[in-house]
C-alpha cells in the first residue's frame, strides 16, 4: 500500500486585539555585546508595555497568508514598541524591521498626561523594551522624521510598511506619498492604523482616488491594493483571497 504524505495545514492563531508582550523579562542585562544603539543603554530600564495597538490580529492575518514574502518591514511611528515587538516576533529569523520615530511625542499626545510623563525617557524605554524582548537582532531604530527617513532608506525594498504616525490629514497624505513608492507595482504591502480618525479617512480616500487604488478597511485598520480603480471595501468577513498580496 502506498503511503501519501499530506501537506502541513497552517492554522491561524487568534491574537487578542490588544497585543501583550509575554516574552520580555526584567532581569539584569549586559548590553556591551548588543548592536548599536542598544549597546549604549545602561542600565536597561524595566519593561513598560504602554501603548496603543489594536491591530495585532490583522497584522497576524497578513503574515499568515504572506509569511514567505515578508522579510523586511518599515514601521512609521513606534512609541514604546508595542506593535514593533509584535511584528518583530512574526518576522523570520533573518528578518529586519526599520522602526521610525522621533521619540519626541506628537500633538495627539499633548493632552495625555500618562504619555507626557513618558517623553523624557521615551527613546531609552523603547530600546530597553526591545532588549528585554530579545529582538535587537531584528529591530533597527531610525530616530528621524518620517519623510527624512524615507529619503535615508531609499535603497531598501520593504515587503510591508505599517503607518502609525501623525493623524492629521496633511501628515497622512505626506506619509502616503513618501512611502507608497516603496511598494508600488505590487512589490509590497502598505497598511496602517487610525482608520477611526476622520482626518485619516479623508487622506486615505483622497490618495487612493488619485492613484486608482482599492482601500480595504475594518475597525481601526486599513490596507491598500493595486486594482487600477478606486473602491472602498470592508475586509471584515471577506474571503481569504483579500489577504493575499
Amino acid at each position: 500500500m502506498m503511503l501519501v504524505t499530506m501537506p502541513a495545514i497552517k492554522v491561524l492563531t487568534v491574537v487578542e486585539d490588544n497585543f501583550i508582550d509575554m516574552h520580555a523579562s526584567n532581569e539584569f542585562i549586559a548590553t556591551s555585546l548588543l548592536p548599536p544603539p542598544y549597546k549604549d543603554i545602561q542600565p536597561v530600564l524595566p519593561f513598560d508595555d504602554h501603548g496603543w495597538y489594536k491591530n495585532a490580529r490583522w497584522i497576524q492575518k497578513i503574515f499568515f497568508f504572506n509569511d514567505t514574502k515578508i522579510k523586511t518591514v518599515v514601521e512609521v511611528g513606534s512609541w514604546l514598541g508595542k506593535s514593533t515587538r509584535h511584528i518583530g516576533q512574526l518576522l523570520p529569523k533573518n528578518g529586519k524591521l526599520y522602526s521610525i520615530d522621533t521619540w519626541k511625542g506628537s500633538i495627539e499626545d499633548a493632552n495625555d498626561k500618562v504619555a507626557q510623563d513618558k517623553l523624557p525617557t521615551l527613546y531609552e524605554q523603547f530600546l530597553s523594551n526591545t532588549i528585554r524582548a530579545k529582538l535587537t537582532d531584528k529591530i533597527i531604530p531610525i530616530k528621524s522624521d518620517s519623510l527624512l527617513a524615507a529619503e535615508t532608506l531609499a535603497a531598501i525594498n520593504p515587503d510591508l510598511i505599517y503607518l502609525d504616525a501623525a493623524y492629521d490629514t496633511d501628515s497622512v497624505l505626506k506619509n502616503l506619498s513618501a512611502w507608497y513608492p516603496f511598494v508600488k507595482g505590487k512589490r509590497g504591502i502598505l497598511c496602517g492604523d487610525n482608520w477611526y480618525w476622520d482626518s485619516v479617512k479623508i487622506a486615505l480616500r483622497r490618495f487612493c482616488q488619485e492613484h486608482n487604488l482599492a482601500l480595504y478597511v475594518g475597525e481601526n485598520f486599513w490596507f491598500i491594493k493595486e486594482t487600477g480603480v478606486f473602491e472602498e471595501n470592508s475586509f471584515i468577513n471577506q474571503q481569504d483571497e483579500v489577504w493575499f498580496f
